[in-house]
């Protein structure tokens, strides 16, 4: 006999799925500047791609959004260009031309522009060469699907669409232009975790009951409306509901540092700094070398203190949450402008073993029995010779960097002492277990830089570091009064090269 209660079960997640990121989206509508103006769940006017819709305000430069969600309970399949044109019976429509007709009224009716995305937790099919035009950024469709060769298996499956639809040649690209899919998502646990993320740093409850009074909100909205979702409507929600933090909670800012790549996350920042298009290299693996190197304190540094300002000047709070995927320098220069000294608490996402990702807060009580042994060497012992003002502080936490910062103290005469540090118990990936460690190496790191730099009349400190960026952060956020300049040094792979100036 058929499982009733599974198949009821499975539905019941799936829809509490699609309420989740319906409320997540409404969300935005208390956060003015991200400019949506509407929410609407189960949109009649959206036809088949109808889950959630978001509407923006006008002249605020970004497109509507047309979510349709497919929520499954296992990973027994994955989607592909074949599955996008199956049709269950008939007379059925696939679900490539659900989106092709809602394409062509939205198209129709409406001059802003929109796009029409497909979320689902199912991954695409690796086989399917229609997986590599995906963009990993946004899940847009790359333009290599539209100019690949009519013989080629992309030019084969973009003509299967294409007729699939009944489309010319220039309506199946301007369609193919507003497409979105965000294939492989969230999981049911990390969609929860995400919203409450986000329910948290807007200053509401964000516990299991909230969430499941969030759930029911929606719920109530697609039975009874209204249909339009705005900001008013989620404050009175908020109110009744009474899901606002009470006035002694701590509150929090979230703020995105980007270098290497830009991931979506599933909270969106209050705050951003987006740096990947001054970086060379590829994308996801950007970071190390500016295209001009002169940003760093030109540009870059200028923007991050005035980030810091925006801050202060926009909210009193102090707790400041940093995501992103950036390199070890902007970690640094992070924490020293979000300092501890300035009333900051800093903290970072910091993955651990087993892939699994922890948030570590700089105010985590320092463990007793994390230490850093200090080893300081002159320029006789360590044969180097630069200038008399300038120690060079290495840290090397996760590997020992001590050959490397030699050759390259020797290769620019950039000091003339080297302070060597490192955990007591050796150099490895284990050697930060945890928040508190973290806090201990960057307590110690200052301690001792402040020793070296009195002990040898210093003004100047290059520091290298080779670490979680839990620590680099952390140092930085600890940073303060130790001498009239600290330069941090980026590791290129071969070589080092100055970064930040920070005084």
């Amino acid at each position: 006999m058929p499982n009733h209660g599974a198949a009821v079960a499975a539905r019941l997640n799936g829809d509490d799925y699609q309420h989740l990121i319906a409320w997540r989206e409404a969300l935005n509508l208390l956060r003015p500047r991200t400019g949506v103006a509407i929410v609407r769940v189960e949109d009649e006017d959206a036809l088949s791609v109808d889950d959630v819709t978001v509407q923006y305000e006008s002249g605020c430069g970004r497109p509507n959004q047309y979510f349709q969600i497919k929520y499954h309970v296992d990973h027994r399949q994955a989607y592909s260009s074949d599955a996008m044109l199956e049709k269950r019976t008939a007379n059925a429509s696939s679900l490539l031309q659900k989106f092709w007709r809602t394409y062509l009224a939205m198209a129709q009716r409406s001059a802003d522009t929109f796009e029409l995305t497909l979320i689902s937790n199912w991954s695409w099919d690796v086989e399917d060469k229609f997986a590599a035009v995906i963009d990993g950024q946004d899940g847009s469709i790359k333009e290599d699907f539209l100019l690949a060769s009519a013989g080629s298996d992309l030019g084969k499956i973009r003509e299967r669409w294409r007729l699939h639809l009944g489309a010319t040649e220039e309506q199946f690209a301007a369609f193919v232009g507003v497409m979105r899919v965000r294939h492989g998502y969230h999981c049911w646990q990390e969609l929860r975790d995400g919203v409450a993320d986000r329910m948290e740093n807007l200053g509401l409850q964000f516990d299991e009951a909230a969430l499941l009074t969030a759930v029911g909100i929606v719920r109530a909205w697609i039975q009874h409306g209204p249909s339009d979702i705005d900001a008013g409507v989620m404050r009175t929600l908020v109110a009744s509901h009474r899901l606002d933090l009470p006035d002694s909670a701590e509150r929090a800012t979230l703020v995105v540092l980007n270098t290497i790549s830009s991931p979506r996350l599933e909270v969106e920042p209050d705050y951003a700094l987006d740096w990947c298009d001054r970086f060379e290299g590829e994308p996801g693996r950007r970071g190390r070398m500016l295209l001009d190197a002169a940003e760093w304190n030109s540009r870059l540094l200028p923007e991050l203190y005035a980030l810091e300002a925006k801050i202060k000047s926009e909210t009193t709070v102090r707790l400041v949450r940093a995501r992103g995927a950036a390199r070890l320098a902007p970690w640094l220069a992070f924490g020293f402008t979000f300092s501890e000294v300035a009333g900051y608490t800093v903290e970072v996402a910091q993955r651990v073993a087993g892939g699994r990702t922890e948030h570590w807060r700089s105010d985590a009580p320092a463990s007793g029995d994390f230490y850093v042994d200090p080893h300081l060497q002159l320029g006789a012992e360590a044969l180097i010779d630069g200038p008399s003002d300038t120690v060079a502080v290495a840290v090397g936490v996760t590997d020992s960097i001590r050959d490397d910062v030699i050759r390259d103290l020797r290769a620019h005469s950039r000091a003339s002492a080297l302070l060597l540090l490192a955990p007591r118990d050796g150099a490895s990936s284990a050697a930060i277990r945890h928040a508190g460690d973290a806090t201990a190496l960057a307590a110690q790191v200052k301690r001792h830089t402040r020793i070296a730099v009195r002990e040898t009349g210093a003004k100047r400190v290059l520091l290298y570091y080779c670490g979680p960026l839990s620590g680099a952060c952390f140092i930085g956020h600890r940073m303060n009064a130790v001498a009239q300049q600290i330069v941090l040094m980026e590791d290129i792979q071969p070589g080092y090269v100055p970064t930040f100036v920070l005084r």
